[in-house]
């Protein structure tokens, strides 16, 4: 008798265990942005090649319908949309990165970039603009090599 209640158990736990079972689950998508800083370095053969930077601050905004405008570390950690005509505090903000990958809803973002104090360039700042799409990671890097300190340089 209790060997039939535990065999009738089991076939009703594999009954409901085997429903619903998606035989073709829909995967989890992931997308973003996938960001590189580097700096020329030029060996003692004249060769050139790029090392890691290390960034003081990023900031990214989701600028989809925005047109954003950054002036430098006395925005803090706020660009100025040019449509709303008002200033927006960063969507996402990290401190001290080389390279980071970071998934992202899809859409249209601002990025911009400090420099620190401790290496040339220093306390400069660049921005530009990118599109995440639907399972894909944008690769976005910057050199920083052309950059002057305390002062705005095109991405």
């Amino acid at each position: 008798m209790l060997m039939k209640r535990i065999i009738i158990l089991m076939a009703v736990i594999a009954l409901f265990t085997s429903c619903g079972k998606d035989e073709n689950p829909v995967s989890e998508t992931k997308q973003g942005v996938s960001l590189e800083f580097v700096k020329n370095n030029t060996l003692t053969t004249g060769q050139v090649t790029e090392n890691s930077f290390n960034i003081n601050v990023v900031m990214i905004w989701k600028s989809d319908g925005k047109d954003f405008k950054y002036n430098g570390i006395s925005d803090g950690l706020y660009a100025y949309d040019n449509v709303s005509k008002t200033s927006l505090k960063a969507d996402y903000s990290y401190t001290n990165i080389k390279s980071k990958t970071i998934d992202l809803p899809v859409g249209k973002y601002f990025i911009t970039i400090v420099t620190d104090n401790t290496e040339v360039p220093k306390l400069a700042y660049s921005y530009t603009t990118f599109i995440v799409s639907k399972s894909d990671y944008v690769k976005v890097k910057k050199n920083v090599s052309g950059m002057a300190s305390l002062t705005y340089t095109t991405w």
